[in-house]
């Protein structure tokens, strides 16, 4: 199988996604499977060595203007997307789904917080816990924020999430009536 990783970190960053996606690219990899990880990178890593990974990394350069770089991850999941079988989103999501909408590839998603929370909290357009911002009207640039993120899990055909507490709120706000729609811990997800 023919499967492109989509990040929004990766080597040399430091992070969960920086670790985590080149272990489970390996791991495929070794599995039999031809594994593609697009990425976004700082202006001086763009020619970073990657040749030590049994799997080709392409980067996109996060530290252009958001617009340009967002037209730059959709035209190259479209372009590295064609040769994939499925595609494996850990970051970079909407980008990905609006490249899906041309592809129809099966779209995976792991999902470990929510964006739409962290951002407002960021921006100050909430003062509300994870929960009660999940529960509670807010600005409506959160309330945009909430919209979209829902849209764009409503869009995986399978999401990965690390626990089950999240697996509930994922869910509860993100199912759509009559979709069959299922998450997966980390350890069930692979192992099939």
């Amino acid at each position: 199988m023919k499967v492109l990783i989509v990040t929004g970190i990766f080597p040399p960053d430091i992070g969960g996604p920086a670790t985590y996606v080149p272990l489970i690219a390996k791991a495929l990899t070794e599995r039999g499977h031809q594994v593609m990880v697009l990425t976004t990178s700082e202006s001086e890593n763009l020619q970073w060595d990657d040749s030590i990974y049994p799997f080709s990394v392409f980067r996109v350069n996060r530290r252009q203007k958001i617009w340009l770089r967002s037209l730059k991850c959709v035209a190259k999941v479209l372009r590295l997307g064609r040769m994939a079988d499925v595609i494996y989103a850990n970051g970079i999501y909407f980008e990905t789904v609006i490249a899906n909408k041309f592809l129809r590839k099966p779209l995976v998603m792991k999902i470990v917080g929510d964006e739409a929370w962290e951002r407002s909290v960021r921006k100050g357009w909430t003062k509300d816990n994870f929960e009660d911002f999940q529960q509670r009207r807010q600005s409506w640039q959160a309330e945009l924020l909430k919209r979209l993120r829902s849209w764009v899990v409503r869009q995986a055909d399978k999401v990965i999430v690390p626990s089950q507490y999240l697996a509930k709120w994922v869910i509860k706000r993100e199912v759509s009536k009559g979709r069959r729609y299922s998450c997966l811990q980390y350890r069930e997800a692979w192992s099939r």
